[in-house]
């Protein structure tokens, strides 16, 4: 038999590596001509460029001179000879640079990587991004070649947290560089391509973690934001790429949404709310589904969610316009309004005045009543001006109870005395949310049936149909139907037109706050405690006249000014037809007017 010869099969072929960071050119021969060849000592270059890389990883100061300009020399020598390196290294000195706050290395860094990007590695041009936008150092060279490795779909990514993060880093690129003119839409088309396959259904449903869920709250969130920019414009393909990946997406959310923390929740509710007005043909398959998935997702994990989380959902129903009888129970049930903050109140408010039905919910009274108990004076000014025109568009509201009504007017009252006296420091928009409070007040100028008026210094008795509110709060709180007073004999305070001296004794008052309306009769009406409502509405016992020296406006408004000539023991501010009694807060039975 004839002998077959052995033939030796090659090697099998190994995968290929991602081309290191110094490679300039792909394709270069191995030999090159004598003038193309590096330099004597250039083949040390990779070796003293990772020296100094990691030194800049290791080190706790910024970088002096001498080491910037060994930096510089060795970014050089890398890029003439042309050899490797690993691009890791680079994402980490930036990033290292950062927390350093070491802007001049990181510009070396970018400006190095920023002709090679697609070399390094989406993990380090993410990190290399996110430390040149927080430094604000990013030069538009790097930032253009940023949006061509975006477009791309990441050249490569290879998990999907940094996806998550490129999504966030073209969110930061856009509110930090709009004049630039950079190409966001084919960075948001690139994205939403290599989204798709990491965020299938189909493919993700065994594979499913609330890390994995995370990073899909997150890209979604910043890429909502982007595509909602009035700075991009978005065409007829680009549409359809970024639509398609969003609806799968929020499927995938949709699907393992019990997996979601309630931060993710608010995050995905504010994605749905802003994608409502960016593409509407979504909204009845995908959104509002969405959107009812995270309020049953709230009812069952309630205890998780803080008063935060609860007014960022509540927000995105009010963006929407649509009731939801889920999620009102869970804020009438489960929000805690002395834990909220001012601006959690101003997002709940905004949305009992903007979805249908929900202005009736207990809730509602209870934030109010709540309002009461807060200092208006230590309220941030955008948070004031919320709550005017939240409390201003409630009022309008027909069908509500007496007792609503009354203790809406009254914390409209003090929170629209607060905006006069900062009405100096107010933008435009701010000044038109006054004007409209002003304008509600005058069109419910009419006494609230068993009340006389809408009560100053307390709410009325069953605020929201159940509860009784009390002049007494509870140890801790802010008080507003009992004084105290401490004070010293011969201190006096004088408060136009009226002194008050003050004793060592500790003593109580009863707090009284007078409205004056039309040419109907006063009356008192006496809660629970040592409160008492007082409101007046014949203006012949609170006289005024038009002499602006013992009568000023306040503020230089035409609409309100201080009324000398009352016998009340306190302020007396009237506003056209309504007179204002506000007692003095010092005011005691121990006083001796001076």
């Amino acid at each position: 038999p004839t002998q077959i010869p052995y033939v030796a099969m090659p090697p099998p072929a190994k995968p290929a590596k991602p081309c290191p960071v110094g490679r300039v050119e792909q394709g270069v021969p191995a030999a090159v001509s004598a003038a193309s060849a590096p330099a004597a000592g250039a083949s040390a270059a990779p070796a003293t460029l990772r020296r100094v890389l990691l030194r800049i990883w290791q080190s706790q100061s910024v970088a002096n001179a001498t080491e910037l300009a060994e930096l510089r020399k060795a970014l050089l020598n890398l890029q003439r000879s042309g050899e490797m390196l690993d691009g890791a290294l680079l994402g980490m000195a930036a990033a290292q640079c950062a927390r350093l706050g070491d802007g001049k290395a990181l510009t070396l860094i970018c400006g190095f990587a920023a002709s090679r990007l697609e070399l390094c590695g989406s993990r380090a041009v993410v990190e290399m991004a996110q430390a040149a936008l927080h430094l604000d150092c990013a030069e538009p060279s790097f930032l253009r070649a940023l949006m061509a490795f975006l477009g791309s779909g990441c050249s490569g990514c290879t998990n999907s947290r940094d996806l998550a993060a490129a999504s966030k880093v073209l969110l930061h690129s856009l509110r930090e560089g709009p004049q630039l003119c950079l190409d966001h839409e084919g960075a948001l088309r690139g994205l939403a391509e290599a989204a798709q396959p990491f965020f299938a259904v189909d493919v993700a449903v065994n594979v499913a973690t609330s890390g994995l869920l995370r990073d899909a709250v997150e890209f979604i969130h910043a890429a909502v934001h982007v595509a909602g920019s009035p700075d991009v414009s978005l065409n007829g393909p680009e549409i359809q790429t970024v639509e398609e990946a969003f609806s799968s997406v929020l499927r995938f959310i949709r699907r393992h949404l019990h997996l979601a923390s309630a931060r993710d929740s608010a995050m995905v509710a504010g994605s749905v709310a802003q994608l409502w007005q960016v593409m509407p043909q979504l909204r009845e398959d995908v959104l509002w589904p969405c959107l009812e998935d995270v309020a049953q997702g709230a009812r069952f994990k309630s205890e998780d969610f803080n008063c935060q989380d609860m007014a960022a959902v509540a927000q995105a129903f009010a963006k929407l316009e649509r009731p939801n009888e889920v999620y009102a129970t869970v804020l009438d049930r489960c929000f805690c309004m002395p834990r909220a903050a001012d601006r959690d109140l101003c997002y709940l408010l905004w949305a009992a005045a903007t979805v249908p039905r929900w202005a009736d919910s207990p809730f509602v009274g209870r934030a109010v009543l709540e309002l009461t108990k807060r200092d208006a004076a230590q309220m941030a000014s955008k948070d004031l001006t919320q709550l005017l025109q939240s409390l201003g568009k409630l009022l309008r509201l027909p069908g509500q109870a007496p007792a609503r009504v009354a203790a809406l007017r009254w914390q409209l009252q003090v929170l629209f005395l607060e905006g006069v006296r900062r009405s100096q420091s107010f933008g435009t928009k701010d000044l038109a949310c006054l004007e409209r409070a002003r304008e509600a007040l005058e069109q419910d100028e009419a006494p609230v049936a068993g009340y006389g008026g809408s009560p100053c210094l307390g709410p009325p008795p069953g605020i929201d149909g159940r509860e009784e509110a009390s002049c007494h709060d509870s140890p801790g709180s802010h008080s507003h139907g009992e004084c105290h007073s401490h004070g010293h004999d011969g201190h006096s305070h004088g408060h136009d037109g009226h002194s008050h001296g003050h004793s060592h004794e500790h003593s109580h008052s009863t707090c009284t706050a007078v409205i004056s309306h039309g040419d109907a009769h006063g009356h008192q009406t006496k809660c629970e405690g040592e409160g008492t409502f007082e409101s007046s509405t014949s203006p012949k016992e609170a006289p005024s006249c038009e002499n602006e020296t013992c009568c000023p406006y306040i503020r230089a408004g035409p609409e309100m000014r201080l009324n000398a000539h009352c016998s009340f023991a306190g302020h007396c501010v009237r506003m056209k037809n309504t007179f204002i009694h506000i007692p003095c807060s010092s005011f005691s039975d121990s006083e001796s007017d001076g």
